[in-house]
Order: structure tokens, then C-alpha cells, then sequence
């Protein structure tokens, strides 16, 4: 189980100037200043700061669940229901996919589980969790 002591929090801060000589501000007048790095919480190594990770995690959150890309009609209209689609996501992307660099789900290389479950395998933890809640 993680902890809040487990985590490392850094910002990671790019500043650009958005003008050209003119004050005018376009496209074609966008210089890059620098980036910042700042430590918050726990002991990181700023050399490997990146945003690299949090930005794939994100596209593939878009990418499987629908309710977060704009201009669809697959969004939730109460809380509940959008946790249940996240919640759903998160099991199926770490028990059911097998991904492509690991070569197993996430689960079984952080040695969770030491079976590749199906969806009838989350339906059935599910099942029980309600029935444990009744």
C-alpha cells in the first residue's frame, strides 16, 4: 500500500515570452526562457524530473475512457457514475491489458497478482464488494 511519504511531488515550470519586438503577440513570436524545477515533497533526483510520464498517463486515460475527451456524448452526468468509469479503466489497464513493454499487466510485474485476469474476473470482485456493502 502507498502512502503519502511514498510519493515524490516536484514542479516543473516553463516560462516563455509571447511577444515580438512590437508587443505584439502571434504564433511566429513565441521564445522559450527557461524551465524551472522545484522539489516539494520527498528526495528526487531533479536531473530526471520530467512531465513525460504524467503526459502518457493522461493520453491513455483519453485515450480508453471516453468521458474525458471534449465533444463527445459518452460524458457522465452525475460524480458516482464518472468514478465508476475511472475506477473500471484503472482495473481493466493494470489486471486485464497486457502491455507491450512489460510484456504482463502491471499488476503481475509488481507481483499482485500472478495471473492475467479477464473482465468476468473484475465483474466477479465487483460482485462480491457489492455483496459485502449489502
Amino acid at each position: 500500500m502507498l502512502f503519502l511519504a511514498d510519493f515524490i511531488f516536484v514542479i516543473l515550470r516553463s516560462d516563455f515570452l509571447i511577444a515580438n519586438s512590437f508587443g505584439v503577440c502571434n504564433i511566429h513570436s513565441i521564445a522559450y526562457l527557461c524551465t524551472r524545477k522545484t522539489k516539494i515533497e520527498g528526495n528526487p533526483d531533479i536531473d530526471h524530473v520530467s512531465t513525460s510520464y504524467v503526459e502518457r498517463s493522461n493520453l491513455s486515460v483519453r485515450m480508453h475512457t471516453r468521458r474525458f475527451t471534449r465533444l463527445t456524448n459518452a460524458f457522465s452526468k452525475k460524480v458516482e457514475n464518472h468514478a465508476h468509469s475511472v475506477a473500471l479503466f484503472a482495473m481493466y489497464y493494470n489486471f486485464v491489458r497486457v502491455h507491450k513493454t512489460l510484456r504482463v499487466t502491471p499488476a503481475m510485474a509488481a507481483n499482485v497478482t500472478k495471473r492475467l485476469w479477464e473482465m468476468s474476473d473484475i465483474i466477479d470482485v465487483l460482485e462480491a464488494w457489492e455483496a459485502k456493502a449489502a
